[in-house]
């Protein structure tokens, strides 16, 4: 919309700029045809001559407003597209930095659901449910795989994206290890972190 009216002033500044010209082309002409007219004592053409000559004066200094105003409306007009521009990019920039941050979001909620299913794989393996562990694996690796390509795409850098597997234990095997069992995978488990 901006455009178009800014095209659509362009073009009136244009057109009155041509009328313009014409009319400072006929002034000399009829000045030159009023004197002729007043040498031959016709002061009734003579008079018709000076009163179309102060016409086109009047639509000269008329157009010449006009310019004026649309020279102003055009200035208007570009400050508006350009803020409107402007805007558009402070948008996009949000937009983008949204995007950004859901996507850390999931990177690091697909990273948990990998490390989550690595820790509930190993007591699968510890209880000796193949199936169950197969599958467990099959789901951390999916996490992990796109929480990678996430972290590729938005040049994700940094501890809290390495995996987390070696630091969770599943709740399962917890309640299942005796004290000192309990007591040699927390400390590995510590020392990984």
């Amino acid at each position: 919309e901006l455009s178009s009216k800014r095209a659509t002033i362009q073009q009136e500044v244009a057109s009155s700029k041509l009328r313009i010209n014409f009319i400072n082309r006929r002034g000399p002409e009829l000045e030159a045809e009023k004197k002729v007219a007043a040498a031959a004592r016709n002061f009734k053409e003579a008079g018709r001559i000076a009163a179309e000559s102060k016409a086109l004066s009047l639509e000269k200094e008329n157009l010449q407003k006009k310019i004026d105003d649309a020279a102003l409306e055009l200035k208007e007009a570009e400050e508006e597209i350009e803020q409107t521009t402007r805007k558009l990019r402070e948008t996009e920039e949000t937009v983008l930095c949204k995007e950004k941050e859901a996507a850390l979001a999931r990177c690091k909620r697909l990273r948990l659901v990998a490390a989550e299913a690595m820790a509930e794989r190993y007591s699968a393996l510890e209880m000796g449910d193949l199936d169950e562990a197969g599958s467990l694996l099959s789901e951390a690796e999916d996490a992990d795989s796109e929480a990678s390509k996430l972290q590729l795409s938005y040049n994700f850098e940094g501890e809290e994206f390495e995996k987390l597997d070696k630091k969770l234990i599943s709740v399962e095997v917890i309640t299942k290890l005796s004290g000192e069992q309990l007591a040699k995978v927390a400390a590995s488990h510590l020392s990984a972190m």
